[in-house]
């Protein structure tokens, strides 16, 4: 197999200004456990997420949350105010730049994630597969 990165990011503690204005912005990790959360499965442990503030590694206890599997339920999720959630920046470029979520501790990230473009060999690869390949590794889609 041969994998290709395409894009490495990590994920910010956000929240809509209503959430905020509604339940109050936390300061500590302390607070930030006691506050609603939309986890998601395939980022946290066991309802556990292991954030970064610089190279210090800090464990996050949601006390209460709602899970939900989709990225774009759980970002749909923390904008109408349900919660705080752990998400990708690239994602949220327009609702960032027009306040309708708001990075809530800056300093605080995931650990890097690593999006890959893994396919089965360089030989014999079909036109239309090449053509997509090159589309994903040149385009603007995870530009920051």
């Amino acid at each position: 197999l041969i994998g290709r990165v395409m894009h490495e990011e990590t994920m910010g503690v956000f929240a809509s200004p209503a959430y905020l204005e509604q339940h109050g912005t936390p300061k500590t990790i302390e607070q930030l456990e006691k506050h609603q959360w939309i986890l998601l499965p395939q980022f946290d442990h066991d309802n556990v997420l292991y954030m970064r503030k610089k190279t210090k590694i800090l464990v996050v206890k949601p006390a209460k949350y709602y899970r939900c599997n989709s990225p774009f339920m759980m970002q749909k999720m923390v904008e109408a105010g349900l919660g705080i959630g752990a998400l990708l920046p690239s994602m949220i470029k327009s609702e960032t730049a027009n306040k309708t979520l708001i990075n809530i501790m800056p300093s605080l990230r995931s650990e890097p994630l690593v999006f890959s473009l893994v396919y089965p060999s360089r030989q014999h690869v079909p036109h239309r597969t090449r053509v997509l390949i090159d589309f994903l590794l040149n385009t603007a889609l995870f530009e920051h």
